[in-house]
């Protein structure tokens, strides 16, 4: 039986969850509270799998409560409005999330991800990236993106990420020293998440770190430092050629 706490500051919402939770098996509420206050105590004392929490619980948010954790020993769903600011750091962190209002089979099926494993050391890794991108986005803080495979979280710095191929609905980062990672996300997803100032769409199937362009041919790609020759569909020519034309 998983052990949730639900931290949440509007009442009704809570006690909401609280009813959907309870209707299902595997898991129980060991405890709910409105506040950051009361929330440090609550984590402290009944040690949950699993925290639905607010991003913003009153002139708190969630973050300052992950922050000021000594240790992140639970998987974590954050409960946001329809706020995009907020939803494209939490994706950057490869962390979960349900909008209000909050429907059952949403809430279901973000139980059912629930792996059961604890990794304290990459929890607080994925928090701090969605952190940075929280509360500094577009600074020099705002350096890393969380990539999620079936072995773990992966932290990578946008200077390793050489470019990204689309494959339906999988994504393969090509990282520097050979490396490469292959995701369960379409390249939709990564070109909401990567930063405008560093990153290029030259085709439908593929984004390219624009520290890693050499030149562009008229023969409708771009070659890369690394030897990769990178296409560029015509949709995106002149957007290509105005960005190399006016870097420094």
């Amino acid at each position: 039986m998983k052990r949730v706490v639900i931290i949440e500051d509007e009442p009704l919402i809570r006690n909401d969850i609280e009813k959907m939770v309870s209707r299902y098996e595997g898991f129980e509420v060991a405890g709910s509270c409105g506040s950051t206050a009361k929330a440090d105590v609550l984590l402290q004392n009944l040690r949950p799998d699993v925290v639905l929490l607010d991003v913003q619980l009153g002139k708190r948010t969630a973050f300052d409560l992950l922050g000021a954790l000594p240790a992140i020993d639970f998987e974590i769903i954050f409960i946001t409005a329809h706020s995009q600011y907020a939803i494209n750091a939490i994706k950057c962190g490869a962390l979960d999330y349900l909008l209000k209002p909050i429907s059952e089979p949403e809430l279901k099926l973000a139980l059912d991800k629930v792996s059961g494993y604890k990794n304290p050391s990459a929890n607080q890794q994925a928090v701090a990236v969605a952190q940075r991108r929280f509360s500094a986005p577009g600074t020099a803080s705002d350096d890393r993106i969380v990539l999620r495979t079936q072995e773990g979280l992966h932290i990578i710095l946008f200077k390793e990420i050489i470019f990204c191929q689309s494959d339906g609905c999988y994504t393969t980062f090509f990282l520097s020293g050979n490396r490469k990672l292959v995701i369960s996300k379409p390249l939709k997803v990564y070109d909401e998440q990567l930063p405008r100032q560093l990153f290029l769409r030259t085709h439908q199937s593929y984004i390219v770190n624009t520290q890693f362009i050499d030149r562009y041919h008229k023969d409708g790609h771009v070659l890369l430092r690394t030897g990769a020759v990178i296409p560029v569909s015509v949709r995106k020519k002149d957007a290509v050629v105005n960005f190399l034309t006016n870097r420094d």
